[in-house]
Parts: structure tokens; C-alpha cells; sequence
């Protein structure tokens, strides 16, 4: 693949801990081959150029090529690599996972190596018929309905070995980050106090339906185009996994998918919408609910990177999502 870094990427706004860590990313890679933790021997490699919570290595190894990703946390890349295998198991196609690593004294990453898959990714995949663009659109939504079905228990970050959630409640997992990034936003004036109301409102929705039995599910948290593979069928890789309500996830899509705003690629949030009610029900006003309170994470990401044209999207999607759910 054209297009590897010899070096990992690090950027101004990364914390420092995360700035050593990319400086000595190639130190742990060569540590986990010594150490027995790589499929094959190490002959070359590259860096994917994508990714910012972790590094990403393409091996040529003596056989065939693996990928090998690490990442500071402790068990991110791990839970990854299980988050891979439950997915599997409900049809959805994800990279074969050959080993997994929870960060320890000896390596102190967390790391897993996956079969290494040469196709590009949809973003790259300009658009040459609508028609068909919008099928590939459905089918994502179809992917992430599936997906979903693999339930789990617990909310938030997924924990070893069974994926259950680190959080026992629905407001344990949102309401603390919610709050700071609603604070964050409020003192840049990006979001008004009427803003933070309508958020808080929507919250409370959710809760809501969780206390009526609502399961949560293993989430993606990062699905779009830039996150699968145009193989047949698609693959789905690089999640930043959470247990939680599933309309976060699909909110979550469909935000990103119009704030990126890219017509001439694949990703249409209406029809990511319709491939997902081709699976599985959707409660509409769920939806409007998990939009303004996930629009919150992805403006606070955004801002902090001084992107605001997609910052002032997602206030655009906010509002027009609380007024909708005013109106249910």
C-alpha cells in the first residue's frame, strides 16, 4: 500500500502521554515481536497515515502482510479485537483477529494484530450512480442493525472478558462527560443556556427508555464510510466501542454523515436510516433524542480540532432535533 508513514503522527492538541507514546511506538512493536506477541516474524512495515487514539502498522512479514495496532489504554485494542469476534458472530464481516494484548509491565500498550485486508475504504470510493450510491448507503445502515444485535449488559466502555459495560447505569456512562462538554461549548458561546436545556431534556428521554427495558448493545461509536471496507460483503473495522443505547450509534452515524458533507462519496444519512429500518424498528423521537445529545460529543471533538464549519452543523442539528422532539 502507497501512502505509509515511517513515523507515527503526532499532533499539536495530542496530550503529552499520548505524544510519548507515538515516540516510542516502533520501540513496543519491535518489544511485542521479541516477546512472541506478532503472527510472523517482523521484516518491514509502515503506519497508516489514519488514526489519532492509536498507531496502526502494516507488517510485511516473512509469510503474509498482518496489521498491528496499539494503542495507551490498556485494553482499547483488545476489546477491540473482541468486539470483532462478537460482531462476526451476527454476520457482520470484521478483520480475522489473530492475537490480542492487555498492556502489562513488559509491554505496557494494549495491542492486537489482524489479518491485513487491501481494499479502500468507501471514503475513497468516488460516486458514479446515485442509484446505487444509495443502496451502498442503506446497506451501511443494514450493517450497523446488525451489529447492534449483539447485546451486552452494563453501559459504557466494554470490559474483558465478557464486553460487559464498566458502568451499571444509563446516566453513569453520559451524564459526567455530557456535562463537561455542554460546559466547555457554553463558555466558547457556542451553545446557548437554552442549548444545554434541550440537551439535558433529551437525556432524560433516553434514560427514560432505558428504565422501560430498553437492552443496550455493543456500539461501533465511529461508523461511517472512512470505517469500512469496500469488500463484498463490506468490513467493518477501527471502532472506539461503548455499551450503550443503540440510537447514539445511529445518531452518531447520521451526524457525521451530514456534517461531512461530501456528495460526491458514499454515506447519506437518510438512506443509512432506511437500511437500519429494513432491519429493526425505529422510535423516531428516540432518535431525535440521542441527536441532540450526541451532537455534543462530536461539536466538542470538532471545536477542540477548530473545525467549525462541522461545529456549526451540529448546532444546526441540534436545534432542529430539539424542535422535533418538542413536537412528539
Amino acid at each position: 500500500m502507497t501512502g505509509l508513514l515511517t513515523e507515527p503522527k503526532i499532533e499539536e492538541w495530542m496530550p503529552p502521554e499520548e505524544q510519548q507514546f507515538r515516540g516510542r511506538a516502533k520501540e513496543y512493536l519491535e518489544r511485542a515481536g521479541d516477546m512472541g506477541l506478532l503472527p510472523a516474524p517482523l521484516a518491514t512495515f509502515g503506519i497508516f497515515p489514519k488514526g489519532v487514539s492509536s498507531v496502526v502498522f502494516l507488517v510485511n512479514a516473512e509469510t503474509e502482510p498482518f496489521v498491528a495496532k496499539m494503542a495507551l489504554e490498556p485494553t482499547k485494542v483488545a476489546v477491540e479485537a473482541a468486539c470483532f469476534k462478537a460482531w462476526h458472530d451476527h454476520g457482520v464481516k470484521t478483520p480475522q483477529v489473530y492475537s490480542s494484548h492487555v498492556a502489562t509491565s513488559d509491554l505496557p500498550v494494549s495491542m492486537a494484530t489482524f489479518e491485513y485486508i487491501e481494499a479502500a475504504d468507501l471514503s475513497e470510493e468516488p460516486i458514479t450512480d446515485k442509484a446505487a450510491a444509495n443502496q451502498v448507503s442503506r446497506k451501511l445502515g443494514r450493517f450497523l442493525a446488525q451489529m447492534h444485535e449483539a447485546k451486552s449488559s452494563g453501559f459504557g466502555i466494554p470490559q474483558l472478558p465478557d464486553l460487559t459495560g464498566k458502568r451499571s447505569t444509563f446516566g453513569e456512562e453520559v451524564l459526567p462527560s455530557l456535562h463537561r462538554r455542554l460546559e466547555s461549548l457554553a463558555q466558547r458561546s457556542i451553545i446557548t443556556s437554552k442549548d444545554t436545556e434541550e440537551v439535558l431534556k433529551a437525556f432524560w428521554v433516553l434514560e427514560a427508555d432505558v428504565g422501560r427495558g430498553r437492552e443496550s448493545c455493543l456500539t461501533h461509536n465511529d461508523y461511517l464510510t472512512y470505517n469500512v471496507l469496500n469488500t463484498e460483503p463490506f468490513t467493518v473495522f477501527d471502532p472506539d466501542p461503548l455499551v450503550t443505547h443503540p440510537m447514539l450509534d445511529l445518531a452518531t452515524s447520521m451526524i457525521i454523515s451530514e456534517a461531512i458533507g461530501q456528495p460526491d462519496r458514499y454515506g447519506v444519512a437518510d438512506e443509512i436510516l432506511a437500511g437500519y429500518r429494513e432491519m429493526t424498528q425505529v422510535d423516531s423521537r428516540m432518535l431525535s433524542a440521542a441527536a441532540v445529545v450526541r451532537t455534543i460529543r462530536k461539536m466538542n471533538t470538532w471545536a477542540h480540532k477548530n473545525r467549525m464549519e462541522q461545529v456549526n452543523i451540529c448546532v444546526e442539528i441540534l436545534r432542529r432535533e430539539a424542535k422535533k422532539l418538542d413536537n412528539y
